[in-house]
């Protein structure tokens, strides 16, 4: 019969089956997670960076394309009055272009050379129109040494003058803060050929640079959202695919570990590296099964237990244990002529079937058998009440082997005695070859009972008798039996055939 290890109930203290302790930041779900957090963010903080950049550059690309319009369009529209020596002509299109904007943002100046100096003579800024400064007369000189107009994108300044003090009485809205970018265009006036002066163009950035700051806020919350989309969502795939599977694998390489070897893992259909793991772990638990089952049939289970003790906690188990349990020895009848009779092949199938019936008795019964030694099997009950299922077993015996026609001429004879007995390692260690078994006083009165039974019947010592719970009616007193090897005479008990 197959016996389940003892080692199965449970392994570790307090119930059930937990993942070994790893610490958090040592865990691969961190540092897997920490790695793909830290290039999501940067791949995203670039991405926001780069389309930022585009952004701004497309948009400093309208502005200067807008304010060369603005510029060819004033120069278009002056150069004629400037041609008649038209100031006021000019004055009046300069006024009109700067109306054209809906906000008063804008500063327009008409710079002309005059005797190596240089005059504002038109502004849509009435208090500008006064000699130029030398820093706008240097700007200039520049100018004129261009052939087109001259872009350039001045960046804010601390305010050191008060707001109010930059509005004017004709224009009481109008003033250009020095806390936000201006565009300036310089383009130079030419007429046949003569270099005139230039036109001066100064535009706040304002609207533009508050609707790049919203952009900038928009791409930077939609970086952010992106970025918690992603990781939310690599973190649930993750944790779908890739831990809870690892985790599984752990807790069931801990059962396999225990002795369970029916576990498996749920993800064996998937086509993945984790479906693979899974179904190599299938396989190997199946084997180990397949294994187990094949070293049931060579080994009693007590030694496959006692050699997993040994394996798991070596200095913690003992060599030998002393437990009060019950022996039966069974034995064929002229076993020896039967096989003279049989011959090798014949009798090697007779044997087989002798030991199947025996097996099968113990089916249900707690006990095990502990070898074959030819015709005669040893068989150990370590169960609870283990004297009542050592009696029951003889009695099945007996009860089955009546039956001639169904297993041949086959007659045996019992023994059945309980007691202490020692549980230990039997053999050469040191060449590796033991035998985990039952040995002391009550295994050798036992197989003395044997040997002095009747055929066909069985021989219940006294120690047995007293351990059952109800005297059964098919035990009758034996008497008292002087056996090989002991000073004392033992008495017994013996199992009525069955009628």
């Amino acid at each position: 019969m197959l016996h389940e290890p003892s080692h199965l109930v449970n392994p570790r203290p307090g119930g059930g089956f937990t993942a070994p302790a790893v610490g958090f930041r040592h865990s691969l779900r961190f540092r897997l997670l920490a790695l793909v957090c830290l290039f999501v963010v940067a791949a995203t903080i670039l991405l926001a960076f780069y389309t930022l950049r585009q952004f701004e550059q497309a948009t400093t690309f309208e502005i200067e394309h807008e304010g060369r319009l603005m510029s060819d369009m004033l120069q278009a529209t002056i150069l004629p009055a400037l041609a008649r020596n038209d100031i006021a002509g000019v004055q009046a299109h300069v006024d009109r272009i700067g109306a054209i904007r809906e906000k008063n943002d804008i500063e327009i100046n008409v710079v002309l050379l005059r005797d190596g100096y240089s005059d504002i003579v038109a502004s849509n800024v009435p208090g500008n129109i006064e000699k130029a400064d030398p820093e706008e007369h240097a700007n200039l000189l520049l100018t004129l040494e261009q052939i087109g107009p001259v872009v350039s994108i001045e960046e804010p300044v601390a305010d050191s003058a008060p707001p109010d003090e930059m509005i004017t009485p004709s224009h009481p809205d109008y003033h250009i803060p020095s806390d936000r970018r201006v565009l300036t265009l310089s383009t130079p006036l030419v007429v046949d050929g003569r270099k005139l002066g230039c036109i001066n163009v100064k535009s706040t950035l304002a609207a533009i640079d508050d609707q790049l700051d919203h952009s900038r806020r928009v791409i930077l919350a939609a970086a952010a959202l992106e970025v918690l989309m992603v990781l939310l969502g690599l973190g649930l795939l993750l944790n779908v695919k890739l831990f809870r599977p690892l985790l599984n694998l752990t807790e069931n390489m801990q059962h396999i570990a225990a002795g369970d070897l029916e576990r498996k893992l749920p993800a064996a259909d998937s086509r993945d590296e984790i479906g693979v793991m899974a179904r190599e772990f299938n396989h190997m638990a199946r084997q180990l099964a397949q294994a187990r089952t094949q070293l049931h049939k060579y080994l009693n289970p007590s030694a496959i237990d006692e050699a997993y003790r040994r394996a798991t906690a070596p200095a913690a188990q003992p060599l030998a244990v002393e437990r009060e349990l019950s022996v039966l020895f069974v034995d064929i009848v002229a076993f020896t002529t039967t096989a003279e009779q049989l011959g090798p092949s014949r009798t090697v199938a007779y044997l087989n079937r002798f030991h199947d019936l025996i097996a099968a008795m113990l089916v249900n019964s707690g006990g095990y058998i502990d070898k074959f030694v030819a015709d005669e099997v040893v068989c150990i009950f370590d169960v609870p009440e283990h004297a009542r299922h050592a009696v029951q077993v003889a009695r099945s015996i007996l009860q089955t082997l009546r039956r001639p026609s169904e297993h041949g001429e086959i007659r045996v004879r019992i023994g059945v005695n309980s007691g202490p007995c020692i549980i230990a390692d039997i053999g050469s260690e040191a060449h590796g070859r033991l035998d985990r078994t039952v040995i002391g006083d009550t295994v050798n009165v036992t197989q003395r009972l044997m040997a002095a039974a009747q055929p066909q019947t069985a021989l219940i010592a006294a120690a047995t008798f007293k351990a059952l719970p109800s005297p059964p009616a098919d035990l009758r007193y034996f008497g008292r039996l002087e056996l090989k090897g002991k000073t004392q005479s033992v008495e017994a008990y013996e199992l009525l055939p069955p009628a």
